[in-house]
């Protein structure tokens, strides 16, 4: 399986968990909606009953309003929903990628790196925290990787040392430039990959 295609499954399986969460906020917000405007029709009936137009008129606007404003709130309500779902689903996938065993994780990596690598001569500087990640990716791990990738590729990519200015991942080193991907840069890389997906799944 395709890097790429196992982000989207994971992206998948969470989407599916969210869509239930937007699905009950929009049927709240319905129900909400319609408790509304029922006050509104029962106080248009009390007013119609006691034959006070004027008062009918008052209670018609009051009741208006009201319904006016309960729409907005839940209009508001349901896109600070959006947001929130969002920013969960990426959370979320970002999780599931860092519970990937030791096998896909290393793949996950190596497939980072081909993406940055522009030259084929930089260097690599791992998170001082990957070693600590449950040893998923040591520096033993990185170097054997970079050898298939080096062979493979015709590059001459080398390790540096580790970094502890990122919370995982690794820091493409080169004279000219350096490329963080850290997991906060993969988070970014997957909401500007995925956001617009969900949104259209979503809403």
């Amino acid at each position: 399986m395709s890097q790429n295609k196992k982000v989207d499954n994971i992206i998948e399986g969470i989407k599916e968990l969210a869509r239930k969460d937007i699905d009950k906020i929009i049927k709240e917000t319905d129900e909400k909606i319609t408790s509304v405007k029922e006050e509104f029709e029962t106080k248009k009936r009390e007013y119609k009953d006691k034959k006070k137009a004027g008062f009918t008129r008052e209670a018609a606007l009051e009741a208006g309003q009201l319904v006016t404003n309960q729409r907005l709130d839940s209009r508001n309500e349901i896109l600070n929903k959006k947001r929130e779902l969002i920013e969960d689903t990426i959370d979320s996938a970002i999780e599931e990628l860092k519970k990937l065993d030791k096998k896909h994780y290393v793949k996950f990596i190596s497939g980072l790196i081909k993406q940055v690598v522009l030259k084929g001569d930089e260097k690599i500087a791992l998170s001082a925290s990957e070693s600590a990640f449950e040893q998923k990716l040591t520096s033993q791990d990185l170097g054997k990787m970079l050898n298939k990738l080096n062979k493979d590729n015709d590059w001459h990519i080398q390790t540096a040392e580790s970094t502890d200015r990122i919370d995982g991942g690794f820091i493409l080193k080169a004279k000219e430039y350096e490329t963080i991907v850290g997991w906060e840069s993969i988070r970014e890389h997957l909401k500007g990959e995925y956001e617009d997906k969900i949104i259209k799944e979503f809403f």
